[in-house]
């Protein structure tokens, strides 16, 4: 997949710009070149690795900011996380605030902050628009002069400012003119510039100025013609996947004509994570029977394990209870254990009357002795009446010592004198010497209850009275 930086790339880098270097430029360019094709193979720890070396040994190239832009990039495209890679993009900018590559590393910058922010890190995005704000003081554009007067226009004329923009548009050449005057269209609400819009996203030769082009759509969603062209870029592995993520989140408030067609598509089919946990999203939260049953049908219809793992999540977040029933068929049925188990902690999260229904069942029924561990340890997380009830019979029923050491080990996690009752009992009658040690260490969770503290002293007390006996 090409993305945008990668595109621009290969017309800034490998064109004109490489001509006409001297002999000492000759080696720097050579291992600048070299680590760059490892950007357009998509070989992220390899490109972080050589632009890294790149830098070490060409201290005073002239392509030394394109290089840090690079292993930031790089960095981000092999799954740093989100974190670490603003902060990556935000330091870059500190070092190279007249770079050509600022304008791209404050525009992933917002990006990264947008989906911090989504996270409960409102921070991240009010420092990406401080950073953004800082260079546009900064800045120095010789258009800036134009673009104010367009601005100017467009918010007290739209009409008549729509024509004006279109003409310099389409008089400009310089690809970051036209980036901007398009961005100046997004705040011009008007069908004209829609059209406009569309038509620059379907056929305008710079992949740069398409991106605006969608950022400013997307503001447009309630539009038909704006939403077809949208689902196009949420299906293109042309655009970055952080600005296709923002589409898709955008798609998710509306309904239209084969948007779970889409969405499905997304989840089986497209190999950037993030993307597919933003097209999970969208299902959960349609919450609709057709969107569940489009989540039950991507289960069955990938084999990857991670995937799954996403898809049983999502199908959690519904807490219907056909995705209940559809969750416990899996942890009763699936054959990889792990998936298995990982149906039996999604379970944690529909309500407890419903989700101890599920576990019991889980737990009677005939499946491995690891899906019944992961069932128990679900159940002790309740901190119930019920969740002892269910622990104690596990314990009365069953015989193989991992599921018995975890009954005792959740038993201790439920924080319920109910529970101490049935340790005291294990550690006085069991004939297994690592159940009783369990139920001790069981017992000594439950340490802040009353009950538990006057068990361990009942303990004492027998064993000094054994002792005397004997004695």
């Amino acid at each position: 997949m090409k993305t945008l930086i990668a595109s621009l790339a290969a017309l800034v880098l490998l064109g004109a710009a490489f001509a006409g270097l001297n002999a000492a430029d000759e080696q720097d360019n050579r291992e600048y070149k070299r680590a760059y094709n490892l950007i357009l193979e998509e070989r992220w720890n390899d490109a972080e690795r050589a632009f890294a070396d790149f830098t070490a040994s060409f201290s005073d190239s002239q392509w030394k900011d394109d290089a840090e832009f690079w292993i930031c990039y790089a960095k981000h495209k092999g799954r740093l996380s989100a974190e670490e890679s603003f902060r990556c993009f935000r330091e870059f900018v500190e070092r190279h605030p007249h770079s050509e590559w600022t304008d791209d590393a404050l525009r992933t910058l917002v990006m990264l902050g947008k989906s911090l922010a989504e996270t409960g890190r409102p921070e991240f995005l009010s420092e990406a628009r401080a950073a953004l704000k800082h260079n546009e003081e900064d800045e120095t554009d010789p258009d800036d002069e134009l673009l104010a007067m367009l601005e100017s226009v467009a918010e007290r004329n739209p009409d008549r400012a729509a024509k004006v923009v279109f003409k310099y548009f389409d008089q400009a050449k310089d690809e970051r003119l036209r980036a901007k005057i398009v961005a100046l269209m997004e705040d011009i609400e008007t069908a004209e510039v829609t059209q406009q819009l569309v038509k620059i996203v379907r056929g305008d030769a710079s992949l740069k100025v398409r991106e605006y082009a969608v950022e400013a759509l997307v503001d447009r969603i309630e539009s038909d013609l704006a939403r077809e062209v949208l689902l196009d870029v949420a299906r293109s592995d042309k655009y970055p996947a952080e600005l296709r993520e923002d589409v898709i989140s955008e798609l998710d408030d509306y309904d239209f004509p084969n948007k779970l067609e889409l969405l499905r598509e997304l989840v089986l089919r497209e190999s950037d994570p993030n993307l597919v946990e933003e097209a999970l999203d969208a299902l959960a939260e349609t919450e609709t029977p057709e969107a569940l049953a489009v989540l039950f049908q991507a289960y069955q219809a990938t084999e990857d394990r991670d995937r799954r793992e996403h898809i049983l999540e999502a199908i959690a977040d519904t807490e219907s209870a056909e995705a209940l029933t559809f969750i416990n068929k899996i942890a009763l049925t699936e054959q990889d254990a792990t998936l298995a188990g990982q149906a039996v902690n999604q379970l944690e999260e529909f309500p407890e009357a419903m989700a101890l229904s599920s576990l019991e069942h889980v737990l009677s029924g005939e499946t491995s002795w690891r899906v019944k561990v992961a069932a128990v340890f679900s159940v002790g997380d309740f901190e119930s009446e019920r969740a002892v009830s269910l622990l104690a019979d596990t314990l009365d029923r069953e015989t193989h010592p991992e599921i018995r050491k975890a009954a005792i080990e959740a038993l201790g996690d439920t924080e319920r004198p109910a529970a101490v009752p049935i340790l005291l009992n294990i550690i006085r009658t069991d004939p297994n010497p690592a159940m009783r040690r369990q139920a001790i260490d069981a017992l000594d969770d439950l340490d802040e209850l009353p009950e538990a503290q006057e068990a361990l002293l009942q303990l004492l007390e027998e064993r000094l009275e054994a002792e005397d006996n004997e004695n």
